[in-house]
């Protein structure tokens, strides 16, 4: 090996550590899947902007 490669064995172990690490964490979020948009009430907020009504 020369210099180059042997400089470059330190920075080759601490990405496979830093890829080992996160695999084994949990994650930190997860989106929940949305299965089918509910309509708004009758009456709501924006039912009424939608239709250009007052309240």
């Amino acid at each position: 090996l020369n210099m180059g490669q042997w400089l470059s064995i330190p920075f080759v172990l601490a990405g496979v550590a830093l890829c080992w690490w996160s695999l084994k964490r949990p994650p930190r979020y997860y989106e929940e899947p949305v299965t089918s948009p509910t309509p708004p009430k009758k009456g709501s907020a924006f039912e009424s902007n939608v239709k250009g009504k007052k309240k």
